[in-house]
């Protein structure tokens, strides 16, 4: 019999609790929900300048151009298509930034052919899936995500410890974890619009950038690292176990 289920963030455990029908062989209430945030590897997931560098001269980035990235699952409701509509906004302001899709998925051909058919072919990069993701993540300037909803996405925390400043829509668990103006920008999911001018602020400001890159980085060192979420997570495991050593 389950006691206890975990969500990723708050915001699945609310919908958990509404949502939630008990059997009726749980007589004595609401099934309990308790949040568990994803966690990720500090120590992995740091930033490599060389890396980065390496990786913007064989994809032919330029060294100074501004990268927009975004590791992804293609599908529905990450809304990449919008996400290229946003990119491609930002070529009118910003010609020389460039644009790096780290995934793969049922998305996939027509992100690439709404890409082709704009004529800015070349400053996307659409890489596919990557075992090792650090590079790709280092080489970015902010990580730009466009989702209709989400749980707590684990790439969008790795990105944050390689020290990657996030603008996104408040999807799901994201706005759990940044600080609209502290790690970087949020905008309702509705307004997905108001991406292109976010991200247009720290192109611009690369003081800006710099400053939310190493909030971004303490955010997860200090909230959201491997060790604070295993360290919960034994927490309720303890708690459990204890109330049936006792049975």
């Amino acid at each position: 019999m389950q006691d206890v289920a975990i969500a990723v963030s708050n915001e699945v455990a609310l919908s958990m609790q509404l949502n939630l029908l008990l059997s009726p062989l749980r007589p004595h209430g609401r099934l309990r929900v308790r949040t568990v945030q994803n966690g990720v590897n500090i120590h992995q997931f740091a930033r490599s300048t060389k890396q980065a560098m390496e990786l913007r001269r064989a994809l032919g980035i330029p060294e100074e151009a501004f990268v927009v990235g975004k590791v992804a699952v293609f599908r529905s409701q990450k809304r990449l298509w919008l996400w290229v509509e946003v990119a491609l906004e930002l070529l009118k302001n910003a010609p020389d930034t460039h644009f790096l899709l780290v995934g793969d998925g049922d998305w996939k051909e027509k992100i690439l052919n709404q890409i082709q058919v704009s004529g800015k072919a070349a400053n996307f990069h659409c890489v596919g899936v990557q075992k090792q993701v650090v590079p790709y993540l280092s080489c970015m300037d902010v990580y730009m995500s466009s989702s209709e909803f989400e749980g707590l996405p684990i790439a969008m925390l790795e990105a944050m410890a390689c020290g990657v400043p996030v603008v996104a829509t408040r999807a799901g668990g994201i706005g759990e974890v940044i600080q609209d103006g502290v790690e970087g920008f949020l905008c309702n999911v509705e307004n997905w619009q108001e991406l292109k001018p976010l991200v247009l602020r720290l192109i611009q400001d690369r003081n800006l950038q710099e400053k939310f890159s190493a909030a971004a980085r303490k955010r997860v060192e200090e909230e959201f690292s491997m060790e604070t979420m295993v360290q919960q997570l034994e927490e309720i495991y303890y708690q459990v176990l204890e109330k049936y050593s006792y049975a």
